[in-house]
């Protein structure tokens, strides 16, 4: 379940890009490890897929209702405009990168957007849209998966580092807000 409208690689790569904070563009070698970045994300996007595949033949899939507001940044994400933030690091590259590195980044920066970032969110958006929306389920509880329940209780222990079963968790919240109420 690689893909979600909140918090999913997709998001954070695009972040990625935009946030010079985050990943900072000042040298050669952060350009460099930049244009690695991408070809590791074409390649997640390509195992993404495969996995996605494979979760709607075993019946694992995404609530229809995320993967609905996904497509949408995805259609972005993958658009060839010059507003695109993968187009960013390219209109940030410092002067203090010289000839012919400049030159070099330029070009490699950009045929790796136009030719390999942008269509992967393409392709990851239209298997989304295609293959995958149409399989989604309609239900958004992790109970109702393949092994829901076990997952479920999985991330409570997850999130809450107890040992209680989420019942057990759920009615100690009851008697918190009933006392609150008091």
């Amino acid at each position: 379940l690689p893909v979600n409208p909140f918090d999913s690689w997709p998001q954070q790569f695009a972040r990625l890009a935009g946030d010079p904070g985050a990943q900072p563009f000042a040298t050669a070698v952060d350009y460099d490890s930049w244009l690695r970045r991408i070809d590791d994300y074409v390649a997640w996007t390509h195992q993404a897929i495969a996995n996605m595949r494979e979760g709607l033949r075993r019946g694992y899939t995404s609530p229809r209702v995320l993967i609905e507001r996904s497509l949408a940044a995805l259609q972005g994400l993958g658009a060839d405009t010059p507003a695109n933030v993968f187009y960013t690091p390219l209109r940030a590259l410092p002067q203090s990168i010289k000839e012919p590195q400049r030159s070099r980044l330029s070009l490699e920066l950009t045929q790796a957007v136009d030719n390999r970032l942008l269509p992967a969110y393409r392709e990851l958006h239209d298997f989304l849209q295609r293959e995958y929306l149409p399989r989604a389920r309609t239900t958004v509880a992790l109970t109702a998966l393949p092994l829901g329940p076990s997952w479920y209780a999985y991330r409570v222990r997850r999130a809450t580092d107890s040992a209680l079963t989420p019942d057990q968790i759920h009615a100690l919240g009851i008697a918190e807000v009933e006392r609150l109420r008091v």
